[in-house]
């Protein structure tokens, strides 16, 4: 898995902030950085912001956007906490999520961790994020309820069913088609068990 290029505008997005709004609101990406920065902090001095959503609705994008209209901020991509395709979304994932990343950072200390590579299938790349005003964590998994209690705001994205699968494929490579399939499937109990959409406060489609 690799980061994406395609899916978010940069200046404008689609936001439905709730399932009881009657219809979505359109915001660019300077008023939801105002809105991040407006958030409480419950990661030490940090506003932890997650993005979650299906492979290939645009989490990286997005962040890649919110991070370059946000000053003092930092992301994070899940990509590199996952230990490879198999049970990538197992308990051990949050229990490396907080001892590597919520734990030192809530204390006002470095993250210092070693990112997967999945060309080597190793923990092999040797990251560090210092504690900043606001860190994005973006990708499958990142607005678990055990991150949730660190977050200042959890933002789900998506995109429409049939074009989720190919934007993957043509980003990196129509090699790993079966493992997306899987991959799909793993994400879709992820998210049903944890009610990840559902829990998020802000509800964006990635175009």
């Amino acid at each position: 898995m690799q980061a994406s290029t395609t899916g978010i505008s940069a200046s404008v997005l689609s936001l439905a902030l709730s399932e009881c709004e009657r219809a979505p609101k359109m915001y660019d990406v300077v008023a939801l950085s105002q809105q991040i920065l407006q958030s409480p902090k419950r990661c030490g001095n940090i506003r932890l912001v997650t993005i979650d959503g299906p492979a290939g609705s645009g989490k990286t994008t997005l962040a890649k956007a919110v991070h370059q209209h946000t000053a003092s901020s930092a992301v994070i991509p899940m990509d590199g906490l996952y230990n490879g395709w198999n049970g990538a979304l197992a308990l051990e994932l949050w229990d490396r999520i907080y001892q590597l990343i919520l734990q030192p950072l809530s204390q006002g200390r470095a993250a210092q961790y070693n990112a997967f590579n999945w060309v080597t299938n190793t923990f092999d790349t040797a990251v560090e994020i210092e504690p900043t005003e606001v860190i994005i964590l973006e990708g499958v998994g990142a607005s678990h309820p055990s991150v949730k209690a660190f977050s200042s705001l959890n933002i789900w994205i998506s995109a429409p069913e049939e074009v989720l699968l190919n934007r993957v494929l043509e980003r990196d490579g129509t090699h790993i088609r079966e493992e997306m399939l899987a991959w799909q499937l793993a994400e879709r109990e992820y998210f049903t068990q944890f009610d990840i959409e559902a829990e998020a406060d802000i509800h964006l489609t990635g175009r």
